[in-house]
């Protein structure tokens, strides 16, 4: 049977918001002209890539995953309980990232879950790199130029509930699997106006008044199991 062809998607945008911006420029032009960069509760390892509520295509993503070379700009460790539009680039040399889910927040209302495409670059070296865009993914990739643009989406209501709060966290496989640069792309941003995310207990508690829920990292999760293996249950835990 013949295979159906691949159908592209030139500009295919996520989220709702409507400004557009070329973000990267921006941040690096700002610290050309000797500015200093943003930091997410002052902590000089938590870097602001951009502030404003941007919607960015997928060949804005990754050219930005692409040219994501400069440490000045990443990460070393996630941010934790983001409450405002922002992008963060996350150095995964530092940390894991399935850890990124675990950042402070409750829990979500709405998992928009994985989504995978392909894209294919090429003219990589130009400054006019190109990028096409599949809208399916392929299940195996065959050539050097191809590579999986991987999203997790999750979203929050808040404030009346009109207003939606989202979380996108993104990056790019290459055909060996590696993620590239070893960076993730994360953005926050509201629909609406900025507002606070209200602690709320975990949507499976059966008590009226039970703490608020964050999630726990995926790798303290992993250690202790690891522990459990030669220790008991304290000891795996302390």
């Amino acid at each position: 049977m013949t295979e159906s062809p691949v159908k592209t998607c030139k500009d295919e945008m996520y989220g709702k918001i409507s400004s557009s911006s070329d973000s990267d420029s921006e941040s690096k032009d700002r610290l050309r002209a000797g500015g200093h960069p943003l930091y997410f509760n002052n902590d000089k390892d938590v870097t602001i890539f951009h502030s404003d509520k941007c919607t960015y295509t997928t060949v804005e993503i990754v050219k930005i995953l692409w040219s994501a070379t400069e440490d000045q700009f990443k990460c070393r460790k996630p941010p934790k309980k983001v409450q405002q539009n922002a992008v963060f680039l996350i150095d995964l040399r530092y940390t894991s990232l399935e850890d990124l889910r675990d950042d402070g927040l409750p829990q979500y209302d709405t998992c928009g879950g994985k989504r995978t495409r392909t894209v294919e670059v090429n003219d990589a070296d130009a400054d006019d790199m190109k990028v096409l865009v599949t809208r399916r993914a392929k299940d195996n990739l065959k050539s050097n130029n191809e590579y999986h643009f991987e999203r997790l989406y999750h979203s929050w209501s808040v404030g009346s509930g009109r207003n939606k709060f989202h979380r996108k966290i993104m990056h790019t496989r290459d055909r060996r699997n590696d993620i590239l640069n070893n960076v993730a792309f994360v953005q926050y941003v509201y629909d609406g106006d900025e507002e606070n995310i209200i602690d709320k207990p975990h949507q499976n508690t059966k008590k009226g008044r039970a703490p608020g829920y964050t999630r726990t990292r995926a790798s303290v999760i992993r250690k202790i199991d690891t522990n459990l293996s030669s220790m008991g249950p304290k000891e795996a835990v302390f």
